[in-house]
């Protein structure tokens, strides 16, 4: 992760929200948006946007956009530039399709959204991004517009170009301008242990047990799912950064969770959390 400048931390800073792929997209079918869960969100993100004075940052998942191009391309952590220089153009071009969609609901709803694609603005070294430019996102943040960046395609200084998730992004966001808190919007309340229930909190002393728990995600998914999500929420955490994995599915919970009611959902810390984690359970965060 990106090393925290303490000089660029916004006072106060913004929330980081995700859409996850599988709440935006049907994984399970190549490049199919679910268009009223887009407008749902965007309508309450506009709500309640006005009433959040450190403004918000949002990533979406790739879907069935981006990760179905990048299985198809066989595209998976590290690329080669000398062989799959095309297949990187195709799996950019099908992420960007879906960043166009969300910004659109997002602007017909009345929200000032900015497009920042990580492949503009960041850059990777082994697959772990860091803002190349975080005067943009800062630049755009005090202008009141809402960030909008998502699962891309970066040049990388030792790869020549890596597939980055949403996840690591925002992790390298927080670390530079800090962040109140991350909220991680998928189609399950949360992590669930093996009885079908939240676990409302999961901690450090969790994770072990954890990739019992989990099921796959559903669809295709090339960079790691719910596993690697619990895997940045707890990073932040350490950062001093919580998180909260809710249900987006649910209709006006955005608008209530960013006004800081509370809602169902798995809050993440950094301290050994108190109700262990069981079972064989699921979630898909997309």
């Amino acid at each position: 992760m990106a090393a925290a400048s303490t000089e660029r931390r916004r006072t106060p800073p913004p929330v980081l929200v995700k859409w996850g792929g599988s709440l935006i997209t049907d994984k399970t079918r190549p490049e199919t948006p679910r268009p009223e869960v887009l407008r749902r969100l965007a309508a309450e993100l506009a709500e309640v946007l006005p009433e959040l004075a450190g403004g918000v940052v949002l990533g979406h998942g790739s879907g069935s956009f981006g990760h179905v191009a990048a299985h198809h391309h066989r595209l998976r952590g590290r690329l080669d530039p000398t062989t799959q220089r095309l297949a990187v153009s195709a799996v950019q071009a099908a992420a960007a399709r879906l960043h166009r969609r969300v910004v659109e609901a997002l602007v017909e709803a009345g929200v000032p959204a900015f497009s920042l694609p990580a492949s503009a603005w960041m850059i990777a070294g082994e697959g772990r991004p860091e803002l190349a430019a975080p005067e943009v996102l800062e630049h755009a943040l005090d202008f009141g517009l809402v960030p909008v960046t998502g699962g891309d395609v970066v040049l990388d200084r030792s790869w020549g170009a890596a597939i980055c998730s949403t996840e690591v992004e925002l992790e390298a966001i927080a670390a530079v301008c800090g962040a109140a808190r991350v909220l991680w919007l998928g189609e399950t309340p949360g992590i669930l242990d093996g009885d079908g229930k939240t676990v409302p909190q999961l901690g450090e002393d969790d994770l072990p047990g954890l990739r019992a728990t989990l099921g796959a995600p559903r669809g295709t998914d090339v960079t790691g799912g719910i596993e690697l999500r619990v895997g940045s929420a707890l990073a932040l955490a350490r950062l001093g950064v919580p998180s909260i994995l809710a249900n987006g599915l649910e209709p006006g919970l955005l608008a209530r969770v960013l006004r800081g009611e509370t809602v169902t959902g798995t809050e993440v810390v950094a301290r050994p959390a108190t109700a262990a984690v069981t079972g064989t359970g699921g979630t898909d965060h997309g």
